[in-house]
């Protein structure tokens, strides 16, 4: 006859969404460190890769995210919503759901739809009571060898000391005071690369800034688009335009990629 707690591990097995159990406490939901990859640990089941470019044929995309939970007294119902939106249409190709009462850390993945996955841009939505809480984004396509250089891109409302992002997002509001990219770099990285991020507002194709440093193997950095050196591209009431702004990054005066991002 089974226990309760093997009657628990197969539910958790049935879901392609499962938790890793954390701690810690908020006042409200927060997702945070968000990483993808097609590998896991085989031991620890962890992400220890992540990726943010994919080939085609990758046969399943992995996922890792740290849930701060502050509803202990009933289940909280997560959902995870990919989408396809390299042609606007923000098809939805997989969910996973889950339900948890504490803080964690929760894993989840999406196989190959179909033959393979469509080259372009995706983005994961992390959902909580119809909000969204968490955002990141990846791509599917030719992985130059430049991308062997980038450990991990991303926008977010806040760093760390160490420029990790601890807000990851790609959707902010127009009182925001600054909008950070993270960018980390692997062991692959040339020593004494230039890396240059541009930044443009897309609904206008409208130049706003660019900022250059310096970056080697390992290491990481964080480039920031604030109101007090944009202040002729605010509205008159000191807030963003609302709409599409795009994180334009060159390594060596060499497109590498971009990360697009909204403001409302």
């Amino acid at each position: 006859m089974f226990k309760k707690s093997a009657w628990l591990f197969l539910a958790v097995l049935f879901l392609s969404t499962t938790i890793l159990p954390g701690c810690g406490e908020n006042q409200d939901y927060s997702i945070t460190n968000i990483v993808l990859s097609d590998t896991k640990d085989s031991k620890t089941g962890l992400i220890s890769e992540p990726k943010s470019v994919f080939v085609n044929s990758t046969n399943y995309i992995y996922g890792q995210a740290y849930l701060s939970n502050p509803v202990a007294d009933k289940p909280t119902y997560i959902q995870i919503i990919w989408k396809y939106t390299q042609d606007k249409s923000n098809s939805i190709i997989h969910t996973n759901t889950l339900s948890t009462s504490q803080s964690a850390t929760i894993a989840f993945k999406a196989q190959r739809p179909g033959f393979n996955w469509s080259q372009g841009s995706y983005l994961l939505e992390f959902v909580i009571n119809d909000k969204t809480y968490a955002t990141t984004t990846f791509t599917i396509g030719e992985v130059p060898i430049e991308n062997a250089y980038i450990e991990s891109i991303q926008t977010t409302a806040s760093v760390d000391s160490y420029h990790n992002p601890t807000a990851p997002t790609s959707e902010f509001p127009a009182t925001a005071d600054a909008i950070y990219l993270t960018i980390a770099t692997t062991n692959k990285m040339p020593m004494d690369t230039e890396v240059k991020v541009e930044w443009h507002y897309t609904q206008e194709q409208e130049f706003l800034s660019a900022a250059t440093a310096t970056l080697g193997p390992e290491e990481q950095d964080h480039f920031t688009l604030d109101k007090a050196h944009h202040q002729k591209f605010l509205l008159s009431n000191g807030n963003w335009r609302s709409g599409g702004y795009k994180a334009r990054i060159y390594f060596d005066n060499k497109y590498i990629d971009e990360i697009r991002f909204n403001v409302s």
